[in-house]
């Protein structure tokens, strides 16, 4: 939800430092350690709004957004 309310929806992404991957994160790590790559390739910061697209698999307890997945800013 644009507005950061609702429920939310886990998503799996590759690692790795291109487009549509998150950074291994080190041993000890905290939020501003989370490096997630932009369909474009471009970091995304921590208040950027993203759209991501995958193939959903849900269960009426929980819901995953899997791969491929392609996150795009908004």
């Amino acid at each position: 939800n644009p507005d950061g309310k609702g429920k939310s929806v886990s998503v799996s992404i590759y690692l790795g430092s291109s487009a549509n991957q998150v950074e291994k994160p080190p041993k000890d790590y905290s939020d501003k350690d989370l490096k997630v790559h932009a369909n474009d390739g471009s970091l995304v910061g921590p208040d950027q709004k993203v759209r991501v697209a995958g193939k959903l698999i849900f269960s009426p307890s929980s819901s995953i957004l899997f791969k491929p997945v392609d996150i795009q800013k908004i």
